[in-house]
């Protein structure tokens, strides 16, 4: 599941971070020449170690093995195929602790599968309150805060390329049936009820992301929210319940798209048009004038204890400005901002031989502390729309700059033992269970020509990277369960766990004044993005932090300070 673990660290402290470092991993662990474009994470045997799950379906259990630290077996799982447009993930319904699998199929059913306990599966149950429709996202988190994780399903297109309508959002609330299995009730958003309008773009969005989340202050409005993450140069929705009804709060906080809403093409595609009639189009209207936002992490990045975000977007020089970039939206009293000083383009000067060819497909984001400096940082893959070199699509790694320098994210996968061109679905945990969070990455070869297929390898492979950063730095893991009991999930997403780093007794050494704030997020963004549950944080130089958890419950149960040392932890309330 998504793993995101906002950090918090007023800028005035920050330090330089070390270099990243990762080495190639796949082969040793047993996944040689496994080829998978959509990977996702998840304990599913309850061991305490992330397994596998290739493809929605192909199963890989993360095994200790005796003579290496990490070693997977592949098993047979019986999980059913959502098919090439469909979506899975992984994620406890009934509260055992076991994770349950949620297969949504595009135009068809959409079913889930009670989880054994041992990587297998049991036979499909139909979720009944599911329309069906197009789908490209799923998440999955406890909205109405009573103990069972509820779903959230984006949907897309009901006619991709013969009209801009599109399906509404499903938001599935998870009941308990007789015999205490889930039974899930299909809940209105604002959006059901509108028809297609291009002026308030009220009903269904083409959605290839969705998350459930507490993004906003409480003050705003209670969690979670449910961000929907919209295609087609559509606006993005924030979904927050104000006075006991859901509104979408995007367009009020700035979160639905930038604030170039002009539509204007570039100049030069006329002339591209005269030869390509493809490119032949008059300027668009305001709400196609955003972006094709593929994907979300959240976190809180610059360290006012506010909750953050980044997007990722595919966009391309013949878009023109209004084409939103990836970038990332810090919070302030007033809404999202994107400070230039944020910023993740990739775009070549407007006199560069490439300033009228470059593309940005940005697929997949997420944040982590690779460093385990105290601050997050960044992992963007992207693929589908190949360049030349420096703008080729490709995994990349960046890491929070120190001080106030004019930019604030540095690149650094060159040198990093990352090198994945043509990168596709990705998922962050601890395999080897060292402390260091660790990247596992699909690859895809879409609209690769011949050349640069042969060049990246001739086929597509899965990578596992494992973090080898050398650093004195420590880190912090904590793996959290609830009590469904006392109006908790099992798995307790929604948790807010706060961490202070403490000096050593004697003095040396002592950690930056921080105080880091972590999110437990489940499953979602695009094609139902997973990564580890847990909440990792890193510590810098300090043997031990204070943990202060508030559990997802109504009301919030707040677990007292108490002192853990550098480490892994599970954590009750």
């Amino acid at each position: 599941m998504l793993c995101l673990c906002p950090l918090a660290i007023t800028a005035s402290v920050l330090a330089a971070p070390p270099p990243v470092r990762f080495i190639e991993a796949a082969e040793a662990a047993g996944l040689l020449d496994r080829s998978a474009s959509r990977v996702a994470v998840a304990d599913l045997d309850a061991d305490g170690r992330p397994d596998l799950v290739l493809e929605r379906t192909r199963v890989h259990l993360n095994r200790p093995a005796p003579e290496s630290s990490l070693r997977f077996e592949a098993i047979d799982s019986g999980l059913d195929d959502p098919g090439p447009e469909g979506v899975s993930i992984f994620v406890d319904l009934t509260g055992d602790g076991v994770p349950e699998a949620i297969v949504a199929r595009s135009r068809g059913a959409t079913t889930w599968q009670r989880g054994r306990g041992d990587g297998t599966f049991e036979t499909a149950r139909s979720i009944e309150a599911a329309r069906e429709g197009t789908v490209a996202a799923i998440a999955a988190g406890d909205v109405d805060r009573d103990g069972r994780i509820d779903l959230c399903i984006g949907r897309w297109y009901r006619a991709y390329g013969e009209s801009l309508d599109a399906f509404p959002a499903d938001l599935l609330l998870n009941r308990a049936d007789e015999a205490g299995l889930p039974r899930f009730e299909r809940v209105p958003l604002p959006e059901d009820d509108a028809a297609f309008d291009e002026v308030a773009d009220a009903a269904g969005r083409p959605l290839y992301g969705a998350l459930i989340v507490e993004l906003l202050d409480r003050a705003l409005a209670p969690p979670p929210q449910l961000a929907l993450l919209a295609y087609g140069r559509r606006w993005n929705r924030l979904y927050a319940r104000v006075d006991g009804a859901w509104r979408d709060m995007a367009p009020a906080l700035r979160f639905d798209g930038d604030a170039d809403r002009s539509g204007r093409y570039p100049p030069w595609l006329k002339e591209r048009a005269a030869t390509d009639p493809r490119f032949d189009r008059q300027d668009e209207k305001p709400f196609r004038s955003n972006g094709n936002t593929f994907d979300m992490a959240v976190g809180d990045i610059d360290g006012d204890g506010r909750m953050d975000a980044v997007v990722a977007e595919i966009t391309h020089a013949w878009a023109g400005p209004s084409s939103d970039r990836s970038r990332v939206l810090l919070q302030r009293s007033d809404g999202f901002v994107t400070p230039p000083e944020w910023s993740l383009d990739r775009v070549p000067p407007d006199d560069a031989p490439d300033a009228r060819r470059w593309n940005q497909g940005d697929l997949f984001v997420a944040l982590a502390d690779l460093d385990l400096d105290g601050r997050l940082d960044l992992a963007l893959a992207s693929g589908d729309y190949p360049d030349p070199p420096p703008h080729d699509e490709r995994l990349r790694i960046f890491v929070q700059r120190t001080g106030e320098p004019a930019q604030r994210w540095l690149d650094a996968t060159a040198g990093s033992g990352v090198d994945l061109p043509g990168a596709a679905q990705i998922a962050i945990a601890d395999f080897d269970l060292d402390g260091r969070m660790d990247l596992v990455a699909g690859q895809s070869f879409t609209r690769f020509t011949p050349a640069m297929i042969e060049a990246a390898g001739g086929a597509p492979r899965l990578r596992l990277f494992l973090n080898r950063t050398e650093s004195e730095h420590r880190s912090i893991t904590i793996s959290l369960r609830g009590d469904p009991s006392r109006g908790i999930a099992m798995l307790p997403i929604g948790a807010i766990v706060e961490i202070e780093p403490l000096a050593p007794a004697d003095g040396a050494d002592a950690p930056p004044r921080a105080r880091m704030v972590c999110q437990l997020i489940g499953p979602g963004g695009h094609a139902g993005k997973q990564s580890e549950s847990i909440i990792h944080a890193g510590i810098g130089p300090a043997t031990q932090a204070r943990v202060r958890v508030t559990w997802p419950c109504t009301p919030p149960i707040v677990s007292s300070w108490i002192t853990l040392p550098a480490g892994r932890h599970a954590l009750t309330p």
